[in-house]
């Protein structure tokens, strides 16, 4: 190669731009590195060639040297990195979130694209200052977020709040989730506090109109229970018939004990499920307080402690609605007796019970088949059978009535 012109060795191009870099060295003082991706028979590969000028002690020119090093596995981790990178940007973009990182140490802040995004504010205007960085959170909760960062950094050294923040370039207030990281040395001394931003208020909106929504169709059933129910006490009171103003007074009853049930069930603070122990006893009270021998009769509740689901809520209720209404009207013939309600959680298997040691029935009674047997009675073995359980009568001394059925998974212990 000694001897040889570059053009010579590459093509006039590439000539051209090595030639190009050459004069550029000689004209500049200290080296000048450039990145090239070469093509080869055996693959792509990138090089950093180093141009330095070579002058001689009076500062004369004698040349150029020019060293090249493969660089390919760098580079190439480089690439991977970067597009990772633009991975992640994209997944915070479509989540909503934004991220950043505080130096504890220098007080350097950083924000990613999609943080920028959340606040309504520019990238080139950078990060706000430490010093100020409560400002574009809302008044009412900016002390607790103070408060909260300030205790992850002394403490725990992680946190997870929700606060209101004024979006940049309109002023909108914007619900954000954000959670938090301390970042210790061997010593336990914070060097980063690093995190996440998410801006929620789209979800809570539609959360907030679910809300109106759901709260608009239980003051409906309400009400539509509580006018069918005056309905029905309205036509008993106009029926000479005994028989039908009893059949009728069953049926108010039976909406009655459905009404305070729904609305045990669906003033629970998560909607869908309720722990069974906290709404049963009152429950049960309020199915006896109708009835004329009520302060003959008294009423005994035992229940574990968990949670079962709406739906499984309501077909128990009004199993105890029916078995209950049947033990006031027919086991005590206007004397005192007692009434035990019982339900138990043993692993997969719920339990309830409904007893009354009133005058009882055959040893084993049995189960109706059809309405004509008996309504209540045959309501309940349906409903047994809704819950894919087992039901068993001992009427061996007063009546008991047992239902097991399989605990779905879905409710969980309640938080002390």
């Amino acid at each position: 190669m000694i001897g040889k012109h570059l053009t010579d060795l590459y093509p006039p191009e590439a000539a051209e731009l090595y030639m190009g870099r050459i004069r550029t060295c000689l004209a500049s003082e200290g080296s000048q590195p450039y990145e090239d991706r070469v093509s080869l028979p055996t693959g792509e590969y990138w090089f950093l060639t180093v141009y330095t000028k070579i002058t001689d002690k009076a500062g004369g020119v004698l040349g150029v040297e020019i060293i090249s090093s493969d660089i390919t596995d760098r580079k190439n981790a480089e690439l991977l990195l970067s597009e990772r990178e633009q991975l992640l940007v994209n997944a915070q973009n479509i989540a909503g979130l934004g991220s950043w990182d505080w130096n504890v140490q220098t007080n350097e802040t950083s924000w990613s694209d999609g943080l920028y995004q959340i606040y309504g504010r520019s990238p080139e205007s950078g990060p706000t200052p430490l010093e100020n960085w409560t400002d574009g959170i809302h008044p009412d909760d900016r002390q607790t977020l103070v408060n909260t960062v300030d205790r992850a950094l002394e403490t725990c050294g992680i946190y997870d709040t929700r606060y209101r923040i004024f979006r940049g370039y309109d002023g909108a207030v914007r619900w954000v989730h954000a959670r938090g990281h301390v970042i210790r040395d061997d010593e336990g001394k914070a060097l980063r506090l690093i995190g996440i931003v998410q801006d929620e208020t789209e979800f809570r909106m539609l959360l907030h109109d679910k809300d109106i929504r759901l709260r608009e169709a239980h003051h409906r059933v309400r009400n539509n229970l509580t006018t069918a129910i005056g309905l029905l006490r309205l036509q008993a009171a106009n029926k000479p018939d005994s028989h039908c103003s009893e059949a009728l007074l069953t049926a108010e009853n039976r909406l009655l004990n459905m009404l305070a049930l729904y609305q045990k069930l669906y003033t629970e603070p998560k909607e869908g499920a309720a722990p069974v122990g906290r709404y049963l006893k009152p429950l049960a009270e309020e199915m006896i307080a109708v009835f004329a021998n009520r302060s003959a009769v008294t009423l005994e509740t035992e229940c574990d402690d968990f949670v079962l689901d709406s739906k499984t809520l309501t077909t128990m209720g009004i199993v105890i609605n029916e078995l209950v209404t049947n033990a006031m009207k027919h086991a005590f013939g206007g004397k005192p007796g007692t009434i035990s309600i019982g339900v138990h959680h043993d692993g997969d298997e719920v339990e309830l019970s409904v007893k009354d040691d009133g005058i009882g029935s055959a040893p084993e009674a049995p189960l109706p088949v059809s309405p004509s047997d008996g309504f209540g009675l045959f309501l309940v073995r349906s409903l047994a059978e809704q819950l894919s359980g087992s039901i068993t009568i001992d009427g061996s001394d007063g009546t008991a009535v047992t239902i097991r059925f399989p605990h779905r998974s879905g409710g969980r212990q309640p938080s002390a």
